[in-house]
């Protein structure tokens, strides 16, 4: 029975081959949703009965992995484990007393993390990503101590602007995280302070995704060349 689940067998290719067109389905009905939303009004009886069987056998899988899992623990906690279990719980958006919690209906756009199980690249990825966790932490940590100045400055020197938008630190924080990574369009600053504290920012902020990119490259590299 374990074989179902196992990417090595044919057995387990097809039953992977079929959850992934299910997952496809279940976008599908995703999309759909959003359309009778949208036109203000109820989902219509075929569709409803189609999320309620996808949703079953969403449960229906979680239910048996954790059956034939080695470890039933391990694979509860483990990512797929948790990907699997937000993917029943997004389900519960369909059911008349879940209908109003929009949590529920976000949770369904994770079955979509399902599709890249077993796969071979992002296998690479992960073992790449474990080689430089410790450099990543420290950038990480050092980009949020930055954004985080960079959020109290432009407070103290925009905060007291006529019609600012940096009426808090939780606003200049957003603005802050926006100016190193896509820019922050509507928030420009008024004082020559802040407009200099925006070009140092925006300037930091192209290292931001240079800086992480360049080192996971270099783990990839590594595995490609000890692979060959």
């Amino acid at each position: 029975m374990r074989e179902i689940f196992d990417l090595d067998t044919r057995r387990g290719r097809r039953v992977n081959a079929f959850i992934s067109a299910v997952i496809v389905l279940s976008m599908a009905t995703l999309v759909a949703d959003t359309h009778y939303a949208a036109a203000d009004g109820g989902l219509p009886g075929w569709l409803w009965t189609l999320e309620l069987v996808i949703w079953l056998m969403f449960v229906v899988e979680y239910i048996m992995r954790i059956a034939l899992a080695p470890s039933a623990w391990r694979y509860v906690f483990s990512f797929y484990g948790i990907v699997d279990l937000l993917a029943v719980l997004g389900g519960f958006a369909n059911v008349p007393a879940g209908t109003s919690l929009r949590l529920l209906r976000l949770l369904r756009v994770f079955r979509v993390v399902k599709l890249v199980r077993g796969s071979a690249a992002l296998d690479r990825f992960r073992a790449a990503f474990r080689d430089i966790a410790d450099e990543l932490l420290v950038y990480v940590s050092a980009s949020g101590i930055l954004m985080f100045i960079a959020s109290v400055g432009i407070y103290e020197l925009e905060h007291d602007q006529p019609d600012t938008l940096y009426v808090s630190i939780f606003d200049s924080f957003y603005w802050a995280v926006l100016s190193l990574t896509a820019g922050a369009e509507g928030y420009q600053p008024l004082s020559f302070g802040g407009k200099l504290l925006s070009i140092f920012i925006v300037l930091i902020g192209l290292g931001v995704v240079a800086v992480p990119s360049g080192l996971l490259a270099s783990a990839l590299y590594k595995h490609d060349s000890q692979a060959t």
